[in-house]
């Protein structure tokens, strides 16, 4: 989910609770200004095991020269680098969907 630049974190979290409680789906919310990334990863319990928020933000956080942490079901970061964002979103959405294969 990509928001518009200059959303704060704390903004990103009842978003992302949101589209899980309404839709059972993993999301991964960012946004970015000019000089910040920030992110909120989140999956429902039925994809914590195979998708864990924490790892995979991780693949975001390290294209963007981030840090951030959290659990399993949810996690939060940001990075300095806006224009690792692309190679970011890319990586996350291949992990995304290589855990997530049946």
């Amino acid at each position: 989910l990509e928001l518009e630049a200059g959303i704060d974190i704390k903004a990103l979290q009842p978003l992302v609770q949101k589209v899980i409680k309404q839709s059972s789906l993993a999301v991964l919310a960012v946004s970015a200004a000019k000089d910040k990334v920030v992110c909120v990863a989140a999956v429902p319990p039925s994809y914590v095991s195979a998708l864990p928020a924490n790892s995979w933000l991780q693949k975001v956080l390290t294209l963007v020269d981030g840090r951030g942490g959290g659990k399993p079901a949810q996690a939060q970061g940001s990075g300095t680098q806006v224009g690792g964002l692309p190679a970011a979103l890319e990586a996350a959405r291949e992990y995304a969907s290589e855990a997530l294969k049946e």
